[in-house]
């Protein structure tokens, strides 16, 4: 199954996920071109980008071989392009072994007119592969004094034996000549290449054109592939079998991957054997120094992003609590002359000093309910920062958790009865005696049915439900029927000021603040809460509190209320 590497997201992880999909699919291929051939096809086809397109415009895998080891089509090729008939057989010449690209042409070697092979001697070799010339340099091979290449595009400091080089961009680049008949028309924005050299001297070279950007930190990553490229082929160029079609008669031997030439003595067999599995191991400890000087690098970069998200976390932990003494100041200032202006609206509504018309009664009492309001949020917002600063402290005692439920459930059930809403308390079984600070939980309660009541619309019903909880804890659940909330907004519901955009509205009103000091509330016992709805069936908010271990239950009990008034009672349900 072929890879998909997104390019834009590129790591050392995938390289060397590559790196082994190349192995695997070159491991049984017989001669060096055909594993250069496919090794082209699997960089062209592996990596993608934004949709889906392509990034690899063209990949080439040339390596220098010597005249007489070339296969007669390129013997003749050269001859033609030198118009020569008589080539040293140990003259080198560049060749090109692999091919992949856009174009169907690109695809086989044959039919390259320029790059089939190009003469290690000549000095023009710097003109027409002035990237492949600035690689060679960095890996050790000698030119002539008066042709040294440019190596400006070669990254330093990499692994001696192995070179890379980035050309970031590509149009206009003095390294890419063929700029109208090849970069332009078919968009090649960066090129980078990699190669390294065999223990017979010669070398060998990847080239990869490409349309997407690339930058010299991503194109570093690639000098991790070396390895896996020189592990495939090194036995091929052992023991000569580079071109397909060479007629040497090849075998197995021991089941080792190895292809030894049937030519070669008993002694001549074991000996190369043996210098192919030296080398394979000697190549695949380089890629184990290379995953280790990357793991190295890793580390430090995580030890240095721990130390950088600790002074980070040190720093929103003090604006936290800044932010906590600056609610709990301001909650303090706001109470003092609000607590006036209600007391004040009090003495108003009781006409104490005069009488009020109808409308003045009216303002009054819409003065007195948003003072109640803001009152209310202010002391909301002091709790949060109380909680949030530490200073909270729990008056924790044993108490019924029915009792406290059907107290704070009177306390509203006059509420529900305007909205002609009806409230149901259900409990399941035995319960015990919860270890909590019953004013807290009055507060949670009352929260919970505050929400219930607000997005519940008339005639439909909220139901409370206690029953024993996993663990040492019981649960408590306030069921509606109302609206429900989308699920996407699930995880942001008991986030500070948040609301929906479809519960924000002047009728139902709230700051979003009421939710978010329940939770904390919850979380300051110990328990935990949660939150199950569907939008347009209504929600379920849940949460857990401690029991107090060894202590006799509680006596159950089942009652209903509508419109405040207890309709039934009962036992164990």
């Amino acid at each position: 199954m072929p890879l998909k590497i997104n390019i834009n997201e590129l790591s050392i992880g995938e390289i060397f996920l590559l790196s082994k999909h190349i192995k695997e699919q070159c491991k049984d291929l017989t001669c060096m071109e055909e594993i250069a051939q496919n090794m082209m096809r699997i960089l062209y086809c592996s990596f993608t980008m934004e949709k889906e397109m392509n990034p690899v415009v063209l990949a080439r895998f040339f390596k220098v071989c010597q005249y007489e080891h070339l296969p007669e089509n390129i013997q003749h090729y050269i001859m033609r392009k030198e118009n020569r008939e008589y080539i040293s057989p140990e003259n080198k010449y560049l060749t090109l072994l692999g091919t992949w690209g856009d174009m169907k042409e690109w695809r086989e070697r044959t039919r390259s007119t320029n790059c089939q092979a190009f003469s290690m001697n000549n000095p023009d070799l710097l003109n027409n592969f002035p990237m492949i010339s600035a690689l060679f340099s960095q890996i050790g091979f000698e030119f002539p004094e008066a042709a040294l290449p440019d190596k400006s595009i070669m990254i330093e400091g990499m692994h001696k034996k192995y070179g890379i080089f980035c050309v970031e961009e590509a149009r206009g680049s003095s390294f890419i000549p063929k700029q109208d008949e090849f970069v332009k028309p078919y968009d090649v924005q960066s090129v980078i290449g990699f190669g390294g050299m065999y223990s017979t001297g010669n070398i060998y070279a990847v080239v990869v054109f490409t349309r997407k950007k690339l930058n010299r930190e991503k194109a570093k990553l690639f000098l991790s592939i070396n390895p896996a490229i020189k592990w495939t082929t090194i036995e091929h160029e052992l023991c000569g079998n580079i071109f397909i079609g060479n007629n040497k008669t090849l075998s197995m031997q021991d089941n080792n991957n190895a292809f030894i030439p049937d030519s070669e003595s008993s002694g001549q067999r074991q000996h190369l054997k043996i210098k192919c599995e030296n080398e394979k191991a000697v190549t695949a400890a380089e890629e184990l120094d290379m995953a280790n000087e990357y793991l190295i690098e890793m580390t430090a970069e995580l030890r240095e992003s721990i130390k950088n998200n600790e002074e980070i976390i040190l720093r929103l932990e003090e604006a936290s609590r800044a932010k906590s003494r600056f609610l709990s100041t301001m909650s303090h200032e706001l109470r003092t002359p609000l607590n006036a202006i209600i007391g004040f609206n009090d003495l108003l509504s009781n006409q104490f000093y005069g009488n009020l018309n109808k409308k003045q009664v009216e303002f009054v009492r819409q003065i007195g309910e948003s003072g109640l309001h803001l009152l209310s949020l202010i002391n909301d917002l002091l709790e949060i920062s109380k909680i949030d600063s530490g200073a909270m402290s729990l008056e924790m005692e044993k108490i019924n958790p029915v009792n406290m439920v059907n107290e704070v459930c009177m306390m509203m059930c006059e509420q529900f009865y305007k909205k002609n809403i009806e409230l149901n308390i259900q409990v399941i079984s035995s319960l015990p005696s919860i270890y909590a600070d019953v004013k807290k939980c009055k507060q949670i309660m009352f929260n919970l049915l505050s929400n219930a009541l607000k997005y519940t619309p008339q005639c439909g019903n909220v139901d409370v439900v206690v029953s024993k909880s996993e663990g040492p804890s019981i649960k408590i659940e306030v069921r509606d029927t109302g609206i429900g909330i989308e699920a996407d907004k699930k995880g942001a519901i008991f986030s500070e000021f948040f609301q929906s955009k479809r519960v924000r509205d002047e009728q139902r009103g709230g700051a979003g603040i009421g939710l978010p000091l329940t939770r904390r509330l919850v979380e300051l016992h110990g328990g935990m809460i949660g939150l199950e709805s569907r939008v347009g069936k209504g929600s379920v908010f849940w949460f857990t509190l401690p029991v107090v271990a060894g202590v006799s239950s509680c006596h159950p009990n089942s009652c209903g209320h509508r419109g405040g008034k207890q309709l039934q009672s009962g036992g164990n349900s």
